[in-house]
């Protein structure tokens, strides 16, 4: 069964439960109502039963950050001129993306890494999940952000239509405001660099 929000049903009218309503040559019945969503029966140009749902879906992402062993370096991307948000085309940002509907989100920021970096990502830890409702002016965001620490290994993006580069940036360039970041990535970054100087205490 398909998903919509409530704002696509007005393609249909308002309607009332059990009775036909029909605008712009489409017709739907409501076969149920409950209190987070509504599932409609759909004639005309949209055929089918969709479920209409009251509040606005929230979109998932993954982040992955990874330090070089030193803990100098990062894996960055530089965006691509027709990336939206416009606002954060040819910046610098964390390699990720969106999570798929049956997709784990630690798996996903595997698969971002490897489509935006061409390098595989092993030994994620969860750095923090970010809720933050302004992270992202296209819509309302709760990213998985990850972190880790690799070889610096070279290779190019798999993701050239939406990445203009990858490449491992000095992590003073990042926090210090040098270069700047997409998003809310240097708060992200900065928070990272927190729990690396922790390992690495550990583990030296």
């Amino acid at each position: 069964m398909a998903t919509c929000s409530l704002k696509h049903t007005l393609l249909f009218g308002k309607g009332k439960k059990k009775n036909n309503t029909t605008s712009n040559k489409n017709t739907y019945t409501i076969i149920e109502e409950g209190y987070s969503k509504t599932i409609i029966d759909c004639k005309g140009q949209i055929n089918g039963r969709r479920i209409a749902i009251k509040y606005p879906l929230v979109a998932v992402t993954a982040d992955c950050i990874i330090f070089s062993e030193c803990g100098k370096y990062v894996r960055t991307v530089i965006r691509g001129p027709n990336t939206e948000p416009k606002i954060y085309a040819n910046t610098y940002a964390i390699p990720g993306g969106f999570v798929g509907e049956w997709e784990e989100p630690e798996d996903a920021a595997k698969r971002e890494y490897y489509e935006e970096t061409g390098l595989d990502a092993y030994n994620l830890k969860l750095l923090c999940i970010n809720t933050n409702p302004h992270r992202d002016p296209r819509q309302r965001t709760y990213s998985f952000v990850y972190w880790s620490v690799s070889s610096m290994e070279q290779a190019e993006t798999n993701d050239s239509a939406e990445i203009s580069k990858t490449e491992w940036t000095p992590v003073e360039d990042l926090v210090s405001g040098k270069i700047n970041m997409a998003f809310d990535h240097q708060k992200l970054l900065c928070q990272a660099v927190k729990e690396y100087s922790i390992y690495n205490l550990k583990n030296n």
